[in-house]
């Protein structure tokens, strides 16, 4: 797919590399539901990191998951020091109604990450996590 603008289409195909591989991790066949948990993820995982860590996260993704990541953010009272249970809750409360198992949905998307950031970087956002959160991340 081309819209004809390099670096946009270069952007667009670096950011279904990523979802295809979250799609492996997951074994998930349906790309909208693919699609969601990233976007929950993102929007749990940036809760949890400073602006200065965001702004050297989104360096290192695809503009498409920078625009998920930040849309309807409100950094007000940020970073939140969530444990593993309302890190988990809060990918279930972004993902809607239907269920997902944001266990398994960290685990996938933490693997994507380590592949795809820079060793620093992906040590950088695992450091800003409470212990146990570390924990989903290894």
């Amino acid at each position: 797919m081309s819209i004809g603008i390099t670096s946009l289409d270069r952007s667009l195909s670096t950011a279904i590399e990523w979802f295809n591989e979250v799609q492996e991790e997951l074994k998930w066949p349906d790309k909208d539901r693919i699609y969601a948990a990233t976007k929950a993820f993102l929007a749990t995982l940036r809760d949890c990191l400073t602006i200065e860590e965001l702004h050297q996260f989104t360096a290192q993704i695809p503009m498409i998951w920078t625009g998920m990541l930040f849309e309807g953010y409100d950094p007000s009272g940020k970073p939140l020091r969530l444990n593993k249970q309302e890190f988990l809750q809060s990918i279930r409360d972004e993902f809607g109604p239907n269920p997902i198992d944001a266990e398994t949905t960290t685990n996938a998307l933490a693997k994507v990450l380590k592949r795809k950031l820079s060793k620093g970087e992906y040590e950088d956002i695992v450091g800003h996590l409470v212990d146990e959160v570390k924990q989903l991340f290894e």
